[in-house]
């Protein structure tokens, strides 16, 4: 009953209404797939954009593919399958560990032989026998283990792209040879026309044509002068697309061979469905129903990787590896701050309302809750994993590059380096309060998490508690100072000891815990299964929502009552 109660309590904030990259794309007659930075998007033509809120268990989404039953998705960090559309995913297992994935193809006769191939970005060619479930190398003959692309000719024969040439394998991708005609040219992207020609774009803005299923190869007419192609398509009437990165999308007309320029965004990738032409592009998905001469824009996917919620006074940021970070203004909806800068790896807020933000190149620092921005540490930027920030100005970082613990006692403005008694393991929490600083470092090979303490302001560590756990995300509050590493939740009792809390229901609230907060004299679980609320006086749970798969949370934050929980693809509701 509660549960319905806090549901019709429910709202969703204004949607994020930004440009967002497409880098995947995947069709059926009725249904389009679009993967980005932020997971994966289902489109059913003439209806809305949903997320594939069951987003597969990876990082940036590079490529898609319909396999027979199957959905394929390649990322960062490896490949997923899925059985319903995106509903739910599996990942693959893979022979040579994580790889990252540039392109997916399956066999033209997946359903009887369950074959398809992975190229990835360092570790050439992965193939899967059994339909996407398990991966193993395949590249017998290759020598450049970077892949820009694979193209599927023939019923055994299949063309791998690298920055060092083209090769060809005769039998459907167990052994590779380098073809002579396209030795050390750099190719980025294949096509095929209708009459089975094949089409080969190199990255100097070359196109290259094979007659024989890529045995052979001569270069044919060249893209305008100064262009640097990055994708690649051939229409059901033989017009040519060329995506390119400075001079977007260009059309040559297959009866009088010219070339124009259709789009001035950058595509990315192409797929097809019953006359329709799609682009992902560098701004979102546009579709062409007239052979490409004319392109339409569709409401931007879901695909939005904010990943972490941050209050500042009364105001509420969003923020996204690669979509930067947000501000929500009521009426307005959500605006960009800190514009033009790299990607963002965490942030943090002190209670003098100091906001930090940790990219790639360096720290960045606001006074006045993001509209103005100073970069920290001068000609050294700092890039930090990790970072805490307290009331009087002391706070803690990790730093990436060179590995090691810094120390700050202004709110962010100078950073002194101390000694890390970590070594080389990950800090995957870390707490910074006035008289106490709390970190845990976890262990991916023993798959163990260990609490740190410090009554020094970081100068001295002393190695506490450890416990053995599969889940590596650790969930933190700190009033009171409470920990979850895996199914444990841990009370600290002060001096860096800790003592374990037990309530009725905690096998499904502790499990695979992404946030806690602490709420009046309750404790609000966000787990992958939902919202759990915990009376820390009763030592009772009670869930107050369950996850379905179209609203996935995977982040929330609290003021007062009023709490707004984020949703995989980037959309944000309140909730009392």
């Amino acid at each position: 009953m509660l549960a319905a109660q806090r549901r019709r309590h429910e709202q969703f904030l204004l949607p994020i209404e930004l440009e967002v990259p497409v880098l995947a794309l995947a069709c059926t007659p009725d249904d389009v797939w679009a993967g980005g930075s932020g997971g994966v998007a289902h489109w059913r033509v003439d209806t809305q954009w949903r997320p594939c809120s069951g987003s597969p268990p990876l990082t940036g989404i590079t490529t898609l593919a319909v396999c027979g039953d199957r959905l394929l998705a390649g990322g960062v960090e490896g490949v997923a399958y899925s059985y319903n559309g995106g509903q739910s995913w599996f990942r693959g297992a893979m022979q040579e560990g994580l790889a990252s994935v540039t392109s997916l193809v399956a066999s033209p006769d997946f359903l009887y032989d369950h074959v398809a191939l992975l190229g990835t970005l360092e570790s050439g060619i992965l193939r899967s026998d059994d339909g996407g479930s398990s991966w193993r190398s395949s590249q017998f003959g290759l020598q450049s283990f970077e892949i820009t692309a694979l193209f599927w000719a023939d019923r055994e024969i299949v063309l791998a792209a690298t920055p060092d040439g083209l090769y060809r394998s005769p039998n459907a991708g167990r052994a590779w040879k380098a073809v002579p005609d396209l030795s050390d040219l750099s190719i980025v992207a294949l096509a095929r026309s209708s009459n089975m020609d094949l089409l080969a774009a190199g990255e100097q803005g070359a196109l290259y044509l094979s007659h024989d299923n890529g045995r052979h190869w001569d270069r044919c007419q060249d893209v305008p002068e100064g262009v640097q192609p990055v994708a690649l398509d051939i229409t059901d009437q033989d017009t040519l697309l060329l995506g390119c990165a400075r001079n977007g999308l260009l059309r040559r007309d297959h009866v009088s061979q010219s070339w124009s320029q259709v789009l001035p965004v950058v595509p990315l990738v192409f797929a097809h469905q019953d006359g329709r032409i799609y682009s992902g592009t560098s701004t979102g998905l546009w579709v062409s129903t007239d052979d490409g001469q004319s392109w339409q824009a569709l409401p931007y996917p879901p695909l939005y990787d904010l990943h972490q919620l941050v209050m500042h006074k009364t105001r509420l940021l969003g923020i996204g590896t690669q979509t930067g970070m947000l501000r929500y203004d009521p009426g307005h909806g959500w605006c960009p701050v800190l514009q033009g800068a790299p990607i963002i790896e965490t942030a943090s807020i002190s209670e003098r309302d100091v906001l930090c933000a940790a990219t790639t190149q360096g720290l960045y620092r606001s006074d006045d809750g993001g509209v103005d921005w100073q970069m920290v540490g001068g000609s050294a930027p700092l890039q930090m994993t990790k970072m805490s920030v307290c009331a009087d100005g002391f706070g803690l970082g990790m730093s990436m590059n060179p590995p090691c613990l810094l120390r700050t006692c202004d709110a962010g403005q100078q950073w002194q380096q101390l000694p890390s008694p970590f070594g080389i393991l990950p800090v995957v929490a870390l707490v910074a309060e006035a008289t106490l600083a709390i970190a845990v470092t976890y262990d991916p090979r023993l798959y163990r998490a260990r609490i740190w303490h410090s009554l020094g302001r970081g100068d001295t560590w002393a190695a506490g508690l450890e416990i053995s756990t599969t889940w590596a995300t650790i969930a933190m509050c700190q009033q009171p100072l409470m920990l979850v590493i895996g199914n444990t939740l841990l009370r600290h009792e002060g001096w860096g000891q800790w003592q374990r809390v037990h309530f009725a229901g905690e096998e499904e609230a502790l499990d695979e815990v992404r946030k806690v907060l602490a709420i009046d004299d309750h404790l609000l679980f966000l787990t992958t299964k939902g919202l759990f609320l915990v009376s820390l006086d009763a030592h009772t749970c009670m869930c107050v929502r369950k996850h379905t798969h179209d609203m996935q949370m995977i982040d929330i934050v609290c003021i007062g009552q009023q709490c707004y929980g984020l949703l995989a693809g980037g959309d944000v509701i309140s909730m009392l």
